[in-house]
């Protein structure tokens, strides 16, 4: 740390006598509070405060108290190992630290003055003349005339005619129009330059939820499962891990009602695994006859849908009887990116040619084709039954109507690889080259939130239910879990052998 600089006197108020803080202290706690909203808050508040200071001249320091911060809110918040902690707290005889306390300022004792009597202090004052009684009347009658003459009726105050016309125009001026490039396609909006300003609150102290931190189940290219607890550190973390023979797993999905899963296995086996909830060999296996690279489950869970990288295939599989039912067709590129529409109706796929295609889920017709991307679709996902959002190499993001085939697009600084929606439909999180994580409005483009990760590209990308999580995947092998109202990671593992392709939240039983 910087030399002659106590982060930790100067921002959280803890002397060098009390280090190294206990997690109590560093949260501004009572020792042994067990109230989990006030721990909750209380880290929260820590990180947010802390956040204030990562672009400044001690943004290291800044970075490792928010480390430690993170790693006390996990241990409080985690019943067994606040119980040990506790435990061993005792045991070494830790007494409470008290709240710093304010030094109260005592004035120093007055010095005695000596009272100096003179010749015109013992004599008696004389009385004040009628001459200078009447004087100081006249003077308050002639103020008081001078003031009346000032605010009378016969001198109104005058309003420049300019100034009542600007009002009038600013009050009636039309509403501003979006800006219409010339050279876009007819009904492309492009997006206007906006001034950045201070941060969105995406949560307020009274509704940031108390969302218990989830478990996550990632997969990668060395062909392995992982299941990681992010309460835990270390390997404490791992709760199981399946490696099966040389296999390249892409894509993972949840069934919506948690009781099971599908892998994407790419490469030589272009198949996909059905596995039961808390298996370790798959259930089943599902023949795709290409390499598929996307997978997902419809939302009512009865359906399997997976593109392929061959000729524009897509495949729908029957859950129950686990066999392929239907096989379609659109464009003729390599499909990278697919999105279901929430009343199951269409899915939307996209990819090398650039362009994204809309299929009817019963009947296979293509009712809709968007062109507007330069490279390659990476990613899609819809946010609403009509609206459809699109990512891709071209560093845009693309919302397209369904209805009136119009879309509007926002430039980013890096290529588009993943995004996703939040469970509100608030705002979308997308992810790129950089390793950066952004988080913007769907409705005009704005970014509220930019997250520095620096593990390599982005790709894997989810939402958790309640909307205050971020997991995420990288190229580098690691797999973290980011608090998006504090704008802090609080879980990080690199735990493949080279990309790890896809993480999910493990779901709850519904």
């Amino acid at each position: 740390m910087a030399e002659n600089f106590n982060p930790y006197r100067e921002w959280l108020g803890i002397p060098e006598s009390q280090l190294p803080a206990n997690h109590y202290r560093l949260l501004g706690l009572e020792m042994f509070e067990s109230d989990v909203g006030i721990i909750s808050r209380a880290a929260d508040k820590q990180m947010v405060f802390l956040r204030t200071f990562q672009t400044g001249k001690y943004s290291a320091e800044s970075q490792k108290l928010l480390n430690e911060v993170s790693a006390a809110r996990i241990c409080l918040l985690n019943p067994a190992r606040k119980l040990a902690y506790d435990a061993t707290l005792r045991q070494t005889s830790v007494q409470p630290v008290p709240a710093q306390q304010v030094p109260v300022f005592v004035p120093p004792p007055a010095t005695p003055t000596i009272a100096l009597r003179t010749a015109i202090n013992r004599r008696k004052k004389p009385s004040s003349s009628p001459l200078l009684w009447c004087l100081a009347a006249g003077l308050s009658l002639l103020l008081l005339w001078m003031v009346l003459s000032l605010v009378s009726p016969t001198a109104p105050v005058r309003t420049a005619p300019q100034d009542s016309r600007k009002t009038a125009e600013k009050t009636f001026a039309e509403p501003e129009k979006p800006v219409v490039s010339p050279s876009q396609p007819d009904g492309i909006e492009k997006r206007k330059t906006v001034e950045k300003t201070s941060p969105e609150v995406l949560f307020t102290d009274r509704t940031v939820p108390e969302e218990p931190l989830p478990t996550l189940v990632s997969v990668g290219r060395d062909g392995t499962i992982f299941f990681l607890d992010t309460s835990q550190t270390g390997d404490n973390s791992v709760v199981k891990k399946l490696a099966g023979e040389s296999r390249y797993l892409r894509r993972i999905a949840f069934a919506p009602n948690g009781r099971h899963y599908v892998v994407a296995v790419g490469q030589k086996k272009a198949m996909l695994e059905y596995y039961a909830r808390n298996a370790t060999t798959p259930q089943a296996t599902l023949d795709c006859g290409c390499p598929p690279d996307c997978v997902r489950f419809t939302h009512d869970g009865k359906k399997i849908v997976a593109c392929c990288l061959q000729n524009g295939t897509i495949l729908v599989f029957d859950v129950e009887t686990k066999t392929l039912t239907e096989t379609y067709h659109a464009g003729k590129g390599q499909f990278y990116a697919l999105a279901i529409s929430p009343d199951d109706q269409y899915l939307a796929v996209g990819g090398t040619d650039t362009n994204i295609y809309v299929v009817s889920l019963e009947t296979g017709e293509t009712v809709r084709q968007f062109s507007g991307h330069t490279k390659v679709v990476n990613s899609l996902v819809f946010l609403s039954n009509d609206q459809l959002v699109s990512g891709s190499q071209d560093g845009t993001l693309r919302i397209w109507s369904l209805k009136s085939r119009k879309s509007r697009h926002f430039t980013l600084p890096t290529e588009v690889r993943m995004v996703v929606v939040s469970p509100d439909g608030k705002y979308l999180a997308c992810g790129g080259n950089d390793g950066v994580l952004r988080i913007l409005r769907p409705q005009d483009g704005e970014q509220v939130r930019e997250i520095r990760c620096s593990h390599g590209a982005v790709w894997g990308l989810q939402y958790s239910p309640q909307g205050r999580y971020l997991a995420v995947s990288f190229s580098g092998g690691s797999v973290l879990l980011v608090d998006t109202a504090t704008e802090t990671i609080l879980f990080q593992r690199k735990v493949h052998q080279g990309t790890a392709t896809d993480v999910a939240i493990f779901p709850k039983i519904l």
